[in-house]
């Protein structure tokens, strides 16, 4: 069973990426202890404890820190620099917030200067997060995402309705300070939802993918230590912040801050890559927000009369039906969208998506990726002979074949006619995939019923791999393909499956990138 020789060559090390890990390390330290001391180091319940405030503060500090940094890096591209020198001015708004503060106290004086540039925090992050680079969609998935949002910030402006705009309008009991706090912040709250929201569903280009997660989940925390400040003063509580809100707070720091230093980090092996438009998963976010909507309906009916909270009980009850009805057409859609209707395997689009994110994970965890590309040998033969739907049984048992021999985080698609491929993700030496190839010849050799006659598939299956960072998905899915002809040679001279390695005497001209 002929096998050639391997792809050589050594991806540079990043001599710095234990810094980086350690620096890693260090940050989330530092948000384990404030929290902690949040939890036991004592503090009154309107003011946490010293050191706690100082690990806000150096929080602040080093996201200012990072993200100049990202603002000024040359190996980012324009506007990723744009996007984190408006985060760098977000940061600066905070830390003139927060030493302001003790100054001029939550709620006792409203517009107070730190309140000011506590609300232009929001949109000025909102802005950056909108500079980041963003993934390619199409007019209907553009439209779907900003219906989706509308969903999600309705449900938000639901949220803060019931547990701080209404009740700060209804009650007497507090000031006019604590009363227009209590509605400004919410709108500011808003604005950071928003961002969120269109982060997590049109998601950043994958250059910038971990920063603009990171900054969307920053925003949340952010939001709900405001709520939690927000429902307390508007329920006549003290206007100070509590533990709880002030572990949002200092959580919703260490994410802004860990966004400028995830960017700052990838700097190195930045690369702004376009990425076609392609199928996503269905969000839960939309039916989450609804069904958030609904237990505040249910709640705010409460003591009126029972038929009256009958008649929403039903209308609730159907819209829950008709969500789950949705849900599962959505998800059956998405199906139609990623697969192979004949073998159920992914399709072509989806596995270059797939290997795509392999790559790039790969970069990243500093491990191999290999493809292997399998083409079928005599099927024309098979269709002639016993007709297409002889063909088309042929075809699925050999998909399953594939299935069967790969672990369950790697990936097999079906790329069109009789030609396959496979992902093989994280493997430790190019010996890996040669063995799930082996494994894949053995169940070759044995025949498949089709109908009553036996027929033993044949096949040509070609290996590339990729070290972290050296190629792209085309590059791999080319030197697969070279392999996969060679390995074809030699199966029309023994007339048994065969597999090749990539070797660059199978094309002089290609070469890898540097």
């Amino acid at each position: 069973m002929p096998a050639r020789t391997i792809l050589t060559g050594t991806a540079p090390a990043d001599t710095g990426d234990r810094g980086w890990r350690w620096a890693s390390i260090g940050l989330f330290a530092s948000l384990g202890a404030g929290l902690a001391l949040l939890a036991y180091g004592g503090g009154s319940r309107t003011m946490p404890p010293l050191p706690a405030v100082v690990i806000l503060g150096l929080h602040q500090l080093l996201g200012i820190a990072f993200a100049a940094r990202a603002w000024r890096h040359r190996n980012l591209d324009r506007r990723t620099r744009r996007a984190f020198g408006m985060v760098t001015a977000a940061f600066l708004l905070l830390l003139g917030s927060s030493c302001l503060r003790p100054a001029y106290p939550v709620g006792v004086v409203f517009p107070s200067p730190a309140d000011l540039l506590r609300l232009l925090f929001g949109p000025v992050l909102l802005a950056g997060l909108l500079l980041l680079p963003m993934r390619t969609q199409g007019r209907r998935e553009q439209q779907k995402v900003w219906l989706d949002t509308a969903v999600v910030v309705i449900a938000g402006c639901v949220l803060m309705w019931y547990l701080q705009i209404g009740p700060g309008l209804t009650a007497g009991h507090i000031g006019g300070g604590a009363l227009a706090a209590a509605l400004a912040y919410p709108a500011g709250d808003l604005v950071l939802i928003f961002g969120a929201t269109v982060v997590l569903f049109r998601g950043a280009a994958e250059s910038a993918r971990q920063p603009a997660k990171l900054m969307g989940a920053a925003m949340l925390a952010v939001v709900a230590g405001d709520v939690i400040l927000g429902y307390r003063q508007s329920h006549g509580g003290q206007a100070g912040a509590d533990q709880w809100q002030f572990a949002c707070w200092m959580t919703g720091h260490f994410l802004l801050a860990m966004a400028a230093f995830a960017q700052c980090r990838q700097a190195g092996r930045h690369r702004l890559d376009t990425e076609p438009p392609r199928a996503r998963s269905v969000s839960g976010l939309p039916y989450l927000a609804i069904g958030l909507s609904y237990v505040l309906l249910l709640l705010s009916v409460r003591g009126l009369p029972l038929r009256v909270v009958g008649v929403v009980a039903g209308g609730i009850a159907i819209t829950a039906v008709v969500v789950a009805r949705q849900i599962l057409a959505s998800r059956e859609n998405h199906e139609l969208a990623i697969t192979d209707t004949l073998t159920g395997l992914f399709n072509r689009r989806q596995l270059h998506d797939t290997l795509r994110l392999a790559l790039a994970r790969g970069a990243s965890s500093g491990q191999s990726t290999a493809a292997l590309l399998l083409d079928m040998n005599g099927f024309k033969q098979v269709n002639d002979t016993m007709g297409h739907e002889a063909g088309d049984r042929l075809l699925v048992a050999v998909s399953r074949i594939l299935r069967d021999n790969v672990l369950g985080h790697d990936v097999v698609g079906r790329l069109g006619g009789d030609e396959f491929a496979v992902v093989l993700h994280n493997i430790e030496s190019s010996a890996n995939a040669q063995a799930v190839v082996e494994r894949i010849v053995a169940d070759l050799r044995n025949p498949v019923l089709i109908g009553d006659a036996p027929v033993r598939p044949r096949a040509s299956i070609g290996i590339a791999v990729s070290r972290p960072g050296e190629l792209t998905v085309d590059q791999l899915l080319h030197f697969a393909d070279l392999a996969m002809y060679r390995a074809k040679a030699d199966t029309r001279q023994s007339g048994t499956t065969s597999f090749a390695h990539y070797d660059r005497s199978l094309e002089g001209a290609a070469q890898a990138p540097e």
